[in-house]
């Protein structure tokens, strides 16, 4: 099995904006953060020493710049990764409203599906524990 590590970092690009000249629009900007270093429970993965620390910073930037509202996740595991989803899925957005959502910690390829995956706090190594980036993107 083909292992890499993966950061799937998407990240907005605010080039020579200050908080002056920052537009205003309508809608609420949410940032919603997983980050994993701790992989001590899985075998196939070792720790990592930047995605928390990462992830903090990419969030402090977004909410003191960008008015952002943070919600951060470190070493979740997929159920509970599954739960946060399910509870954002299921919020009510208004018009203009914008989610970020960010992932830190190790990927995978599956080699026979071509599909990425996300590692979140798993004690196995099976593509069933992990999260499916095209599951997240759907």
């Amino acid at each position: 099995m083909f292992k890499f590590f993966y950061c799937f970092l998407a990240l907005f690009l605010f080039i020579g904006l200050t908080n002056a000249q920052h537009v205003a629009r309508k809608g609420k900007d949410y940032a919603l953060f997983f980050a994993n270093d701790d992989y001590s429970d899985n075998p196939a993965f070792g720790d990592l020493k930047n995605p928390r620390r990462d992830a903090g910073a990419i969030a402090k930037e977004l909410e003191e710049n960008f008015g952002f509202e943070i919600e951060m996740h470190e070493n979740i595991d997929l159920d509970s990764m599954f739960s946060v989803l399910d509870y954002w899925k299921k919020r009510v957005f208004n018009a203009g409203d914008q989610l970020f959502i960010f992932l830190s910690g190790h990927g995978t390829l599956r080699s026979r599906t071509d599909k990425g995956y996300f590692v979140p706090k798993a004690n196995e190594d099976d593509f069933s524990h992990y999260l499916d980036l095209t599951d997240l993107r759907n």
